[in-house]
């Protein structure tokens, strides 16, 4: 019996490339971690969640699938039930940009060991990009999934002691929309990138008008903020827009 995984998990566990054992961390119902196993990706995963209740129902589904010898499941916040070297692919899927930056912060001395780091945050992900940056690591594939109206964007990366700088401008943008994609012309980014567009004109468009008709207030000056943020998102988007012309 095979585990089915939805398009945006499919995604993520196709990332990975071959090795020995996976850390999924925040496993939840472990079918990454099933998935894995199966297709032979990795002949061990050490599944982990902060929560005894997920990781219980991993635990059954383990058992359902008769994949004991092969899935070690661990209460744990983060990499820090992990052994530093223990694992040379840590998967983390389905968390917000800050947290996952956080479990890779605590435990840089574990996250380094790595052959490949999985991310698939869902929420945040420049702060991610622009963590792996600052922290010595490159992206090394990207990909960006639409399923039931939502866009999940995701990325394997490793550490590495040196990087190539870019423009200041650039790196505002690969951070944003990420430079892989933008390179590969990814059809699912642009798909994204022109809902972002209009949706960002639309705003803009009625906060001019709001802005137009009011007195210099406290509120005023908050929407007027706002519009320089927007007005900057705009900029963004139409740069990386520029990149499909």
């Amino acid at each position: 019996m095979m585990v089915t995984l939805s398009r945006r998990l499919q995604a993520v566990a196709a990332l990975a490339e071959p090795g020995k054992i996976a850390a999924d961390i925040g496993c939840d119902h472990g079918y990454v971690s099933i998935w894995l196993i199966q297709q032979k990706i990795f002949s061990k995963v050490i599944a982990m969640d902060v929560r005894p209740g997920p990781l219980e129902t991993a635990r059954k589904n383990v058992a359902l699938y008769r994949m004991e010898d092969a899935i070690e499941l661990r209460l744990s916040d983060g990499l820090r039930m992990l052994g530093i070297g223990e694992a040379d692919c840590m998967i983390c899927a389905g968390m917000g940009g800050a947290l996952i930056c956080h479990i890779l912060e605590d435990a840089p001395e574990k996250a380094k060991t790595m052959k490949q780091i999985i991310l698939q945050p869902q929420s945040e992900l420049f702060l991610v990009r622009r963590f792996l940056r600052q922290h010595g690591y490159a992206i090394t594939k990207e990909d960006m999934v639409k399923e039931d109206g939502k866009y999940y964007p995701m990325l394997r990366a490793v550490w590495q002691e040196e990087q190539v700088k870019l423009a200041e401008e650039c790196q505002d943008i690969y951070d944003a929309y990420g430079r892989l994609l933008l390179e590969g012309h990814h059809p699912v980014l642009y798909e994204w990138l022109l809902h972002e567009q209009t949706v960002t004109r639309d705003i803009l468009s009625g906060l001019q008008k709001a802005i137009g008709a009011e007195r210099d207030t406290a509120a005023s000056r908050r929407q007027r903020q706002r519009l320089s943020e927007l007005q900057e998102k705009q900029r963004r988007i139409e740069a990386a827009l520029s990149y499909y012309a």
